[in-house]
């Protein structure tokens, strides 16, 4: 989709099928302040002390952040008749910019100040200077996880020049190498495959196929609700994190190896064990169905799968299915990550078909995506468990694109980023879990909603993933 021009000299194109999505998935009805899945990224640094006025050096990365990656600025219109929801990307005014959209919160944290954010009409931009945390408050339609670390490594290059330079000069003067970029969308990167309509039966009936194979599993296994929580709305989001010792995340990588699987699929098989262990809904099935995250930033054409491109979605999520995770006869915990191996090594180039002829994602993803806006608009039959299958994402290892210093040029100086995190704004009964490694430690972070789950519980729960990881790879702590 090419971006048009107004009058006003904004930027406008309509959302592309993946923005849709994710754009779609707040419930309705609720409180407008609330959004589904919306990330919220946090850096700990340790700037240069020598340095008088660290807020305006941040306020000046942050302005050239916005100059380089316009869409951060940009402000969604729905339409009254219903149509394609529209982004549009103002000119940008650097005092409206700063003043709208970066804050500084005294006496607080990122932990304490993440639930109260709500919606903003673009991304924002919080400092801490009390815990010295820097806060990217983000709509998951605007962005993936991958890119959020992306853009994250983009902001401490930036604010690296802008420590060099001071925060005073020119713009130009920053960054004089790169150039704003915009995003058109996956759709209009992935070209007519992506919009074509109707697209042949057979990649129809591939895409079909997919989501099928999910809806085999409903309804699935989950996790346990708070007490008479059936009527209630949802409220705040929290979010508790488990960090093993780098002892122990040395022992789970090298045990992870030998099986030859990833410490992805085995964390996730220990998710999946977890959940089968609760008590569950007398009409659910005994199968593990849920969604993950597939990155396709790699598969796209240069220079879309570069961090000049890091705003933009360019994932998405694939059925998993477990059968027999939960009852007596439950599978082991070597069966079912062989079997979600499987899954998450799936050549997105050559995907598997009924009659043996293999697809391409990207040919299906014009029928895949609208297939699943659909799906997650419809409402639990009647007599389906209210509880929910826990959500499971994997950002990897986050030193592939945020180093742990950035030097200052002309200087011994550096910036120092001591601590990573991530969590999601949660609105249904879905606990969403986060894994990632940083400094040598494996991370994992519950994102949950407090009108259906006890922080308590929620830490519970990663603990007993944790030991379920431990005894599945043979490992003593």
């Amino acid at each position: 989709m090419s971006w048009s021009i107004a009058s006003d000299n904004s930027r406008t194109r309509p959302l592309d099928n993946a923005e849709i999505f994710f754009e779609s998935l707040t419930p309705s009805g609720l409180p407008p302040k609330l959004q589904h899945w919306a990330i919220a990224a946090v850096l700990q640094l340790r700037l240069p002390a020598s340095v008088p006025d660290h807020v305006l050096c941040l306020q000046r990365a942050w302005l050239l952040l916005r100059r380089l990656h316009p869409s951060l600025g940009g402000k969604l219109l729905k339409p009254d008749d219903s149509s394609t929801p529209i982004l549009s990307i103002p000119p940008l005014d650097p005092d409206e910019w700063i003043s709208t959209s970066f804050f500084t919160h005294s006496n607080t944290s990122a932990t304490e100040i993440f639930p109260t954010l709500g919606v903003t009409p673009t991304v924002t931009c919080h400092y801490f200077p009390d815990t010295r945390e820097v806060l990217f408050h983000i709509a998951h339609w605007r962005m993936d996880g991958i890119g959020t670390q992306m853009l994250t490594h983009y902001f401490l290059t930036l604010l690296s020049s802008v420590l060099a330079l001071g925060p005073t000069a020119d713009l130009d003067a920053y960054a004089p190498t790169l150039q704003p970029c915009l995003n058109p969308g996956l759709d209009a990167i992935i070209g007519p495959a992506a919009t074509l309509h109707p697209l042949p039966v057979h990649l129809q009936t591939a895409a079909q196929e997919l989501i099928s194979h999910f809806v085999g599993g409903l309804p699935s296994i989950g996790l346990p609700t708070l007490p008479n929580s059936e009527q209630a709305l949802p409220a705040n989001t929290f979010n508790t994190p488990l960090t093993l010792t780098p002892a122990t995340t040395t022992a789970v990588i090298a045990a992870c190896k030998a099986r030859g699987i990833s410490v992805t699929t085995a964390v996730h098989a220990s998710l999946v064990r977890v959940t089968g262990t609760y008590p569950q809904h007398a009409a659910s099935s005994t199968s593990f169905a849920s969604f993950v995250p597939k990155n396709l930033r790699k598969a796209l054409p240069t220079p879309y799968s570069t961090d000049a491109y890091a705003v933009g979605v360019f994932m998405t999520g694939f059925p998993v299915r477990v059968d027999g995770a939960a009852g007596p006869e439950r599978k082991g915990w070597a069966e079912v990550a062989q079997e979600l191996h499987a899954g998450n090594t799936i050549d997105m180039e050559k995907l598997p078909t009924a009659d043996g002829q293999a697809v391409r994602y990207f040919d299906i993803m014009g029928a895949y995506v609208p297939g699943l806006v659909g799906m997650f608009a419809m409402k639990p039959l009647e007599g389906w468990p209210l509880m929910q299958t826990p959500g499971f994402s994997s950002l990897g290892r986050v030193e592939e694109y945020v180093r742990e210093e950035y030097g200052v040029e002309g200087g011994g100086e550096k910036v120092e980023v001591e601590e990573w995190w991530l969590a999601t704004e949660m609105l249904t009964r879905e606990i969403g879990v986060h894994l990632w490694t940083w400094r040598g430690r494996l991370r994992l972070m519950g994102s949950f909603n407090e009108s259906f789950y006890e922080k308590g519980f929620v830490a519970e729960v990663l603990e007993q993933v944790k030991g379920e990881l431990l005894k599945g790879l043979g490992i003593e702590e």
